[in-house]
């Protein structure tokens, strides 16, 4: 039997809200089709930064400096770059005139940062 993590579990849910979405702004009519896309709930959380739950000058073998510039620069560019990215997607569901191959590239996107 497969362990399936969290992740894969909200990453899957995502991806079927996300269709949903799309398929429901497809059948509706061009006049109406603003009015009736509901975006789904992961697109509308914003992540906030995290601070570190440990104190990086009491490590041993590891620099503080070293800890925090990871913290800060990798860590926080990649919560950064998810909440642009999933405001682009929010954007993308409303625009009727989006190609899906722009569509698609964002949730690639949102695939990739998610992996991170």
């Amino acid at each position: 039997m497969a362990n399936y993590t969290r992740r894969d579990t909200l990453k899957n849910i995502t991806s079927g809200l996300a269709g949903v979405a799309i398929v429901s702004a497809i059948n509706t009519s061009p006049a109406t089709a603003k009015s009736q896309v509901t975006i789904p709930n992961a697109f509308t959380i914003n992540h906030e930064i995290v601070p570190l739950g440990f104190e990086p000058s009491k490590l041993e073998g590891l620099s503080e400096i070293l800890i925090t510039s990871h913290w800060k620069n990798n860590y926080g560019g990649s919560v950064k770059a998810l909440n642009i990215i999933r405001q682009r997607l929010r954007d993308a569901l409303t625009d009727d005139n989006l190609p899906a191959y722009i569509y698609n590239d964002l949730k690639r996107e949102h695939y990739f940062e998610l992996q991170e």
